[in-house]
């Protein structure tokens, strides 16, 4: 169920974000959701899925968890300053993607540590059995996004910035109420 609200949250979002903005900033926008989802997902996945083997693993044979989480923050934390650092490297190829605005830029980066983040607690939280947490996760990333996206728009924001933050910053509400 969790997933499922997140994709019509998100459909939603995009319907909002496509509303609200000129054809070039959402272009701009659906840019960076795209790279954020496939950069994300793609190289943050494979350490939830460890995350959850490992610790289920070690929870079914009587040891804690606490080296395996421990090893993945680090994990996540090289991770998240190595985007850091390529941003930094590639600013202005990605704000050329982003037709000059620094504020996807950000939201890129943001959103990617975001993506670190969501992912350490949802293999953490899987591995535990904390499947509702787990889901809740998805819910609330998912209407978080909808709703910010809603009340930007309501408020008459035009420009792209606003909502990249937006993306930027619901994972780290999703992980917040999941946790």
């Amino acid at each position: 169920m969790g997933l499922g609200l997140s994709g019509l949250a998100t459909y939603a979002f995009l319907g909002i974000t496509s509303r609200a903005l000129d054809a070039d900033a959402y272009g701009s926008v659906a840019v960076l959701w795209s790279l954020m989802f496939a950069i994300g997902n793609g190289v943050m996945q494979p350490l939830e899925q460890e995350v959850a083997r490992a610790v289920s693993d070690r929870r079914a044979r009587g040891i804690g968890p606490g080296p395996v989480i421990r090893r993945a923050v680090q994990i996540g934390a090289l991770f998240s300053l190595g985007l850091i650092a390529l941003s930094v490297l590639f600013h202005d190829t990605l704000l050329d993607r982003f037709d000059g605005d620094a504020v996807l830029v950000a939201a890129l980066v943001l959103g990617l540590v975001g993506f670190a983040a969501s992912h350490l607690a949802r293999g953490t939280l899987s591995s535990h059995g904390r499947f509702r947490a787990y889901a809740t996760f998805f819910g609330v990333d998912g209407v978080a996004r909808m709703v910010l996206a809603a009340a930007l728009a309501v408020a008459g924001v035009a420009a792209a910035g606003p909502f990249g933050l937006v993306l930027g910053i619901t994972p780290f509400i999703g992980v917040a109420v999941a946790v």
